[in-house]
């Protein structure tokens, strides 16, 4: 698994308007293959926004991290997205009261 954290400047952008372009794309990842889970957060001083995505492996993420994403990305908020990839070893679900590993046990 990885976690891919996204963040791109929002400073200038009515927050609440903003909010709703966000709810409005959540069909773009409902059922996105390979896609575990998707947070949409924004920095506490309210300048930069992303999101923060669970990854079933790094090849499915970058395969949606291509040029035209980061195009598409950097014509609507002025610069491309900042991307950090991290490996992602263990996964604690409260909610279902689950755990995913790749470590063996």
């Amino acid at each position: 698994m990885v976690v891919v954290r996204v963040l791109f400047p929002i400073k200038g952008l009515d927050i609440n308007e903003f909010g709703k372009k966000m709810l409005a794309s959540v069909p773009n990842y409902e059922g996105l293959e390979g896609l575990i889970r998707k947070y949409y957060v924004v920095t506490d001083d309210k300048t930069k926004a992303g999101g923060i995505y669970l990854w079933e492996s790094r090849e499915k993420a970058e395969n949606f991290y291509d040029g035209e994403w980061t195009n598409r990305i950097a014509g609507l908020f002025g610069e491309p997205p900042m991307l950090e990839f991290l490996d992602c070893t263990i996964v604690i679900d409260n909610e279902t009261n689950s755990v995913k590993s790749k470590v063996a046990a």
